[in-house]
């Protein structure tokens, strides 16, 4: 049962179960605090006095946090959380003290301290498990451990709801601080998770407010989410004040103790069970973004009940949906929003975004609740504004999804890459505000200005000075900037550190200079490098001057210590990479062909800038691997037109491994569009495999999309709808020759015979799709979308409809083909609208064979060549024995196995 409810896998226990503990006393001390707060403040001052301490709420938390950060240098995060729980505990024993006497300044005091709790702790606590787990585990695992604190707030409120029957209200801050001594040492039990250049980060943690403004600002996706929570605090301010005054209203003062336990008891149980039945699943089917809509909608719509006269009644709805939702569904939405990015950036940007935007929020909306009670507006004018920002709410956050839909690709699409998030284009001012934080005297401020400056392309703006700057990690990045947009007068700076003491800094150097054209005067000093690396790309630098053969450069580079090492070899091929001339082409063939992908990759970037016909073959290689393909690809283009006509080949040639094959199209359409176009359209239709088919369709439909000036040569396009026709009723024929045609042999039929007729049945219906998508690509797609539709739903008229349409964009003969291919008939009723040029079908199994192993779709030869070994037809032994050469690894491996069963009967074959 549990399993059922919470996937936690055995190896996630431990911090798992830490998690649940340690929330689960943080929660139950805060509903402690917040009902002592409520209790005794509303029993003893207006509910007008709200808002002045709202304000004062934002200005603490914005102090506190600042300090926290701070911390982050000196601690590790378990012993952080550790003393932050112990810090509490005891200051909340101390404004006990002071509050049983309701002196006003302790009142004031404690109505503050739970939301500055709240900012400081909590904030921390998801800030570490967002470090320990990744987004896959946060999904899963998010949802338990959020369930310990909403179980701690229904303990707290529990237990406050039988203490103050027999306890001064005072008592409950003993309760919190006993609660929160206890798990302070909780969080030392997690398992710490290994943090590269964690004290890096907690330093750009610990940056100034204005540092920390500069980086959300530069990224549309982290300022959005500061939005999205600046806004929801604004409402639950709102909401609370609405809320409390109308209480303050209606139930008597010795009640509010009593009241308040039990409606936070009510709240936190629904709480629990949206936990536990709802976000789960909500956060499955509509997304991270999608869940964290539901709150705001529901909100909107209690503040209309309450406008159309729902009263107390309709004001307690809409705070009980607010303490069901935000504290599960809302708290799991938004803190996945964080877990996609960066952990230095995570770090910086919380505790930033739950200051300005919680905190700033809740001040915005304070001086609106002032302005309010000024001019003497009631509560349904609250009412209006608290829907008003629902409203604005649920704008961000649709927004908010496509921003948070580019972080994950980007993730997924440089996988090498996974620290970066999306900046702005900078303007000018902006720009020039990065180039005056480079001479902060705060590391982690001038590394912030380089990074945003080198993913927005502004490295021409970096000053060769800073090469010269006193920390290693800022001399890097400038080096690489340097590198990437070389000037004349970066040499003198540069030069110096090529005897720097650092190996990383002289190889950037040289690099530095190799860009600069300076590749000899690098040469001179790095040439007697003990490095290998170093002095790896110094020869490169040499034959990038002019002063040796490229040839002889690489001889002698694979006479270094550790020439075949992976450091070496990407060194030579970054250092190619920048080099403005020289003959690399064999050395980066070389270096391509390694079994090592960062030095291929290195290797394929290279050639961008060194192109050279003969490197096609082994950027045709790479295309079969997901992680060098990009740079195969942007390879190829750079090697220009010429580069057209190979790959047209190897997509056509059957013998070409498919792993390569299939990916042909979408390189393709990379190219010139007009070449691109052309190509892709003479192969459209074609008998490829199923794969490869789709492929070109797609790629001649994102070709058309972005380049709509595209011609329409109609009678290309009717030839391929002809062939793709064709093949289809030819893969009719098979497929009743299968059903009807009795098999040879003991064996009848076999579950391979079964795979065969099922995967003729999938391709029949992939075709029809792709018929429809060509036609729409050329002719009306709104169109072609109707009559999609009208067949996908199966009514005789509207299918009858569908291809009255679709008749208007076809010559008459190909009308009653098409037609006979979407109605809704059997095979057998179908063929009777076949072509006239399709051959006659096979009228003995072993000729079906023959023509299916003899067809261009791969799946199909490779099926069909199975089948016939297994079935022990010796009379294919020598077109097997011819497949088993074959260039593609899949034929040769599938001919491999018919021929053994064709030897040996009794060989193991595949069963359903």
């Amino acid at each position: 049962m549990t399993k059922r409810l919470f996937d936690v896998r055995p190896e996630e226990y431990r911090n798992c179960i830490g998690g649940f503990i340690t929330l689960f006393g943080i929660m139950a001390a805060h509903s402690l605090m917040e009902i002592a707060r409520d209790a005794l403040f509303l029993a003893t001052l207006p509910a007008t006095k709200l808002p002045a301490i709202y304000m004062g709420i934002a200005l603490l938390s914005l102090a506190a946090v600042k300090l926290r950060q701070r911390q982050l240098v000196r601690f590790e995060w378990r012993n952080s959380l550790a003393v932050m729980l112990t810090w509490f505990g005891v200051m909340t024993l101390v404004l006990w003290f002071f509050a049983r006497g309701s002196t006003t300044w302790a009142l004031y005091a404690l109505y503050a301290w739970p939301a500055v709790f709240a900012t400081i702790v909590i904030t921390a606590f998801w800030t570490y498990m967002a470090r320990l787990f990744t987004i896959a585990q946060a999904k899963r695992l998010f949802v338990v451990i959020g369930s310990g604190g909403i179980l701690g707030a229904i303990a707290g409120t529990a237990l406050s709801a039988w203490m103050v029957r027999v306890l001064p209200t005072p008592a409950l801050l003993i309760a919190a601080v006993m609660i929160l001594l206890a798990v302070a040492g909780v969080p030392r039990w997690f398992a710490a998770r290994v943090e590269p250049g964690r004290k890096e980060h907690a330093t750009n943690a610990a940056a100034g407010l204005g540092s920390d403004l500069r980086v959300i600002g530069a990224r549309p996706y982290v300022l959005r989410i500061l939005l999205v929570i600046t806004v929801t605090a604004a409402t639950a301010t709102v909401m609370d004040y609405l809320f409390k005054s109308r209480v303050a209203e209606v139930i008597p003062a010795q009640e509010l103790p009593q009241f308040f336990s039990t409606f936070y008891l009510a709240l936190n149980v629904a709480s629990l069970l949206v936990q536990l039945a709802l976000v789960g699943w909500l956060v499955q089917v509509a997304g991270v973004v999608g869940a964290g809509i539901t709150l705001p909608a529901l909100l909107a719509l209690s503040c209309g009940w309450f406008l159309a006269g729902g009263g107390f009644l309709a004001v307690l709805a809409g705070r009980s949906v607010d303490g069901a939702l935000r504290h599960s569904l809302n708290r799991t939405a938004n803190e996945l929003l964080y877990v996609p990015l960066p952990v230095d950036l995570r770090d910086r940007f919380k505790a930033v975004a739950d200051v300005i935007g919680q905190r700033g929020g809740q001040a915005a909306a304070s001086l609106v609740l002032l302005l309010f009670t000024t001019l003497g507006l009631g509560q349904t004018q609250l009412a209006v504004l608290v829907a008003m920002l629902a409203l604005a709410w649920v704008v961000l956050a649709v927004d908010l999804r496509t921003h948070y839909l580019n972080v994950i690709r980007n993730v997924l699409d440089q996988p090498d890459n996974r620290h970066r998030v999306e900046p702005h284009q900078l303007d000018g001012d902006a720009l020039a505000t990065l180039v005056a934080r480079l001479d902060s005297r705060e590391v982690d401020e001038v590394l912030g200005a380089l990074e945003i400056m080198l993913e927005s392309g502004k490295s021409a703006s970096v000053p060769p000075a800073l090469a010269g700057h006193e920390s290693t990690p800022v001399k890097l990045k400038a080096l690489r900037a340097l590198a990437l947009a070389p000037r004349p007068e970066a040499v003198d700076h540069v030069t110096p550190l090529l005897l720097h003491e650092d190996a990383e800094v002289r190889l950037r150097a040289v690099q530095a200079l190799v860009a600069a054209k300076a590749g000899a005067t690098a040469s001179a000093l790095a040439f007697s490098d003990p490095d290998p690396a170093v002095k790896a790309a110094a020869l490169v630098g040499l034959a990038a001057a002019g002063r040796l053969p490229a040839a002889d450069a690489q001889a002698r580079v694979d006479l270094l210590p550790e020439a075949g090492s992976v450091a070496v070899r990407l060194a030579a091929a970054r250092t190619i990479r920048l080099a403005h001339q020289g003959s690399f082409s064999s050395w980066l063939a070389n270096l391509a062909a390694t079994t090592d992908e960062s030095v291929a990759r290195a290797a394929a970037k290279a050639m961008t800038r060194h192109p050279d016909r003969c490197q096609i073959p082994v950027l045709l290689s790479m295309l079969s691997e997901f992680r060098l393909r990009n740079a195969a690809r942007r390879a190829l283009v750079a090697i220009g037109p010429v580069a057209l006509p190979q790959l047209e080949r190897a997509m056509v040639d059957p013998d070409q491994p498919f792993e390569i094959r299939q990916h042909l199209p979408q390189t393709i359409n990379r190219f010139d569009p007009a070449a691109a176009h052309a190509v892709l359209l003479r192969h459209l239709g074609q008998g490829f495999d199923s794969e490869i088919v789709f492929k070109v369709v797609r790629g001649l439909g994102t070709l058309r999309a972005e380049n709509p000036r595209l011609p329409k040569p109609e009678a290309e396009v009717l030839a391929a709808c002809e062939r793709m026709v064709r093949q289809v009723y030819q893969s009719y024929h098979w497929r009743l020759a299968l059903a009807s045609l009795p098999a040879p042999g003991p064996e009848g039929r076999t579950p391979v015979g079964e795979m065969l007729f099922d995967y003729l049945t999938d391709h029949e219906s992939r075709a029809r799709e792709w018929l429809l998508r060509i036609l729409g690509m050329f002719y009306a797609p709104t169109d072609l979308g109707r009559i999609h539709t009208s067949i996908g739903k199966g009514d005789p008229a509207v299918v009858a409809a569908g291809l009255e349409l679709l008749g208007e964009y076809l010559p008459p003969r190909l009308r009653r083909p098409v037609s006979g291919l979407l109605e809704n008939l059997s095979p057998a009723e179908r063929l009777k609208f076949a072509p006239a040029s399709l051959p006659p079908m096979a009228h003995d199994y072993e000729t079906m064979l023959a023509e299916m192993i003899d067809s261009s779709d791969l799946h199909i030869r490779c099926l069909a060549v199975y089948h016939a070994g297994e079935l022990g037809l010796q009379d294919f032994r020598p077109r097997l024995e011819r497949l088993s050469t074959s260039r593609s690894s899949r034929m040769r491996e599938v001919s491999a196995r018919a021929l053994q069963m064709l030897d040996n009967p009794r060989t193991e074959r595949l069963t359903a």
